[in-house]
């Protein structure tokens, strides 16, 4: 019977966590350098965030 197969990560630091970014950059780039990837979640991040603190003040100044 076969086992199923496994998929590997392409990269050292492609299944790693979204905060944690890898040591070594697996795309060649120097590390100060963003991807597109890394800039689309530091956006939303922050859009996240952004939201989460207009939510709260309406509630505090509701209640």
């Amino acid at each position: 019977m076969q086992r199923p197969r496994v998929r590997r990560s392409p990269s050292p630091g492609a299944g790693a966590n979204y905060r944690t970014s890898p040591r070594a950059a697996p795309h060649g780039r120097g590390p100060d350098e963003a991807t597109e990837t890394d800039i689309y979640l530091r956006r939303s991040y922050a859009l996240v965030e952004r939201l989460r603190r207009v939510v709260a003040e309406r509630a505090s100044s509701v209640g």
